[in-house]
């Protein structure tokens, strides 16, 4: 490739982002013919294959490689128009974009207040791809995402880490749940019976919740909600048992809503911001709201 042209990997990335040509084109303002045009272009160009054509449509390895190296080259871009005052102000004054990997839990809770601060004292625009926190530090090596919440302590090549905190979690259910499958107690056996709701097959929370109290593995049976807010209507109506953010579900618990399957017995997950070290001064900013508000929300480790 002689040279990289910021408008075919535009195209490029809103295909990728935005999940299809169609949409890619909507995104751009422009048309379908067009972005197709400098997408073939593009991969001319690279000598490869750039997009997994599907629904939706997906980055080949050198695709990810690209759209990468795009979104880093934006925000050096807004580090820079920012030191120059006298720049046009249509182009100084585009928002800039910040993809991140969150997990539904910190979602449901302390990021939000993130996405407001990021907004109004950085201007950025956040775009949150969810998934559990174990599994959202692969974002970050897949090119998906330039910063995560995870729960990896281990720091990644071309990544910082800082330390956010912990977010306890509780094994709940509704009273007359727990009358009806734990009559003898928390059990294996009666874990083993009594219903759970779990967020995907890549919630582990429960089991590593069980395995903790009980000193080993443990077979769960049930049922998949991936929503929170869903998972809380069906923990009070007695739909099975789970876990869920302390702080979440405080008024369940006074109320008589909700109670723990075991009392004093909190599962607390630690909590890691992991961001690119290549992206110049918007994400270092970021990264300082982040802690700030964790700080504020979380529990710490200090």
């Amino acid at each position: 490739m002689k040279y990289l042209s910021y408008e075919l990997l535009d195209a490029l990335s809103a295909v990728v982002r935005n999940g299809s040509f169609a949409a890619a084109a909507e995104h751009l303002g422009v048309s379908q013919s067009a972005v197709s045009q400098r997408v073939k272009l593009l991969e001319e160009r690279a000598g490869t294959p750039l997009v997994l054509r599907g629904r939706p449509c997906g980055a080949t390895q050198a695709g990810a490689l690209l759209c990468r190296h795009l979104d880093d080259v934006r925000l050096l871009e807004h580090d820079l128009l920012t030191d120059l005052p006298h720049v046009d102000v249509a182009v100084s004054e585009r928002p800039v974009t910040v993809r991140l990997a969150v997990n539904s839990d910190s979602l449901a809770s302390w990021f939000p207040e993130v996405v407001c601060r990021a907004g109004s004292e950085l201007g950025l625009r956040l775009a949150i791809v969810r998934d559990d926190q174990e599994h959202t530090v692969e974002m970050l090596r897949s090119g998906e995402a330039m910063a995560a919440v995870t729960t990896e302590g281990a720091r990644i090549n071309g990544f910082r880490k800082t330390t956010l905190g912990t977010l306890d979690f509780l094994a709940v259910c509704a009273p007359q749940f727990y009358s009806e499958h734990f009559v003898v107690g928390v059990t294996s056996e009666a874990l083993s019976r009594a219903p759970c709701l779990v967020f995907d097959s890549k919630d582990r929370l429960l089991h590593g919740w069980a395995r903790a109290l009980l000193g080993r593995q443990v077979q769960l049976p049930g049922h998949w909600l991936p929503d929170l807010h869903g998972q809380i209507r069906a923990l009070t109506a007695g739909g099975g048992w789970g876990m869920m953010p302390k702080h979440l579900i405080s008024g369940e618990l006074d109320a008589g809503r909700l109670r723990e399957l075991v009392q004093g017995r909190p599962f607390p997950v630690p909590l890691y911001w992991q961001y690119s070290t290549n992206s110049g001064r918007v994400l270092r900013d970021l990264a300082g709201i982040v802690r700030r508000t964790a700080h504020d929300m979380l529990q710490t480790t200090e």
